[in-house]
């Protein structure tokens, strides 16, 4: 099953249309979801050739050849022209997001949905980690994990955050700047829930970003967990959860020779977003 329009990725199969429908169409939390069921939806989906692998063009020689400075390429797949951005960001990003989908070269082990957090502290050190979209409408970019994790406690005391999206196969970037919230508990519930049980072992077992001792404890506690889960099924904890980041400014990079990349920036205004245009 496949989600998209105003997206979910949860990569999940989900109970029915209706109930996911109900939770995530609160008033409180209007971002809205499509949820595809079979063609007859005509909701564009993403079609990878699973069996392909993405080929960059040839270097002049290996890597390890080379000293770093010698490391570069010339961006040559395309530009970027006032007249092709929408006017709502979310609609720009939702436009490269599903082309990115639809790309038929991408390898098994890219992640389209892959993106840079980056917290801080209110001291003013920052963080940068990799974690997984899983939904994004006009109200905002949403992921999950552990509150009590570093992201977790330092979006607790400073709720500013960044995403960045690299796509190298159609040489782009996305930037995302705003503030950060947690998601309703409803919409948390529906997300861990949708995973397999032993996904959910896993996140209640795992004390996220603290120091342990040897992987075989997560692993014991997750088995016992599991042995218990016919009469004591998994419940989703109070510090485990989404975030929800609203943006206030959007940056869209386009490689381009010569390091004369285009570069629009939208930035929000009491009347609407501001467009653009920064030098590369």
């Amino acid at each position: 099953m496949a989600i998209r329009g105003h997206q979910q990725l949860t990569g999940q199969r989900l109970s029915c249309k209706s109930s996911l429908e109900a939770i995530l169409h609160h008033p409180k939390f209007p971002i809205q979801f499509a949820v595809q069921h079979d063609a007859a939806e005509n909701i564009p989906t993403c079609h990878l050739d699973q069996t392909s692998s993405f080929h960059p063009g040839k270097r002049q020689k290996p890597y390890q050849k080379m000293t770093l400075h010698e490391f570069r390429k010339t961006y040559r797949m395309g530009s970027l022209e006032r007249e092709q951005m929408k006017s709502e960001p979310v609609d720009q990003f939702r436009e490269w997001f599903e082309t990115m989908c639809s790309l038929e070269s991408l390898p098994d082990w890219w992640e389209v949905n892959a993106m840079t957090l980056s917290t801080t502290t209110p001291q003013g050190s920052v963080t940068s980690r990799i974690v997984l979209l899983k939904g994004f409408s006009d109200q905002g970019f949403l992921f999950f994990t552990n509150y009590q994790s570093r992201k977790g406690k330092q979006l607790a005391a400073c709720n500013q955050a960044a995403l960045n999206f690299y796509w190298p196969m159609m040489e782009r970037q996305v930037r995302i700047e705003g503030s950060v919230e947690k998601a309703l508990p409803s919409i948390s519930d529906q997300y861990f829930y949708s995973h397999p049980i032993e996904s959910q072992c896993g996140a209640i077992a795992s004390p996220q970003s603290s120091v342990i001792q040897e992987d075989h404890c997560l692993e014991d506690a997750v088995s016992a967990m599991l042995s218990q889960a016919d009469d004591h099924p998994p419940v989703r904890p109070d510090h485990w959860g989404g975030f929800l980041l609203r943006p206030d400014l959007f940056e869209f990079w386009q490689g381009k020779p010569s390091r004369l990349h285009d570069r629009y920036q939208y930035r929000k205004q009491e009347s609407g977003w501001l467009l653009e245009r920064l030098a590369p």
